[in-house]
């Protein structure tokens, strides 16, 4: 009993009994993943879109906007989180003239609204209703 006939026939063995664990262990991960995670997303009918300037957002957006123009139920939220804004070169510079430095503040506030703005609009006609969207600004995300 052994030798070279027996070794392949416990590796044949031990490598299925591998594989069929390695699938047990994946069916589980993602039957974990499905109900930890994606149940309680589908049944709150929220989403979060983070955007920003880019053309590729947009685009993204009019994607999404497509996909779940049917969905008359779901709350979406627009994200505009900016980066905090550096501006202790130019207060230094302008510090004789401060409201030159809050005059820049208020255009970067505008531009991020105008950011908001053109993503909802992007919703907007891409065909999902304006009852359940939401937009949210804020510095320091």
């Amino acid at each position: 009993m052994g030798g070279t006939e027996i070794a392949p026939l416990i590796h044949r063995g031990a490598g299925s009994v591998l594989l069929l664990l390695f699938v047990y262990h994946t069916v589980y991960w993602i039957h974990f993943f499905y109900k930890k995670y994606l149940v309680p997303l589908k049944n709150e009918k929220k989403l979060l879109f983070g955007v920003d300037d880019s053309e590729f957002a947009l685009e993204a957006i009019s994607a999404a906007g497509g996909l779940l123009k049917k969905c008359t139920d779901i709350k979406i939220t627009l994200s505009y989180c900016a980066p905090d804004r550096d501006l202790t070169f130019l207060a230094k510079v302008l510090r004789n003239y401060p409201e030159a430095l809050e005059e820049i503040e208020r255009v970067c506030t505008l531009e991020e609204h105008d950011v908001l703005e053109k993503a909802r609009n992007a919703l907007v006609v891409s065909g999902v209703g304006e009852a359940g969207l939401e937009t949210i600004c804020e510095s320091k995300c």
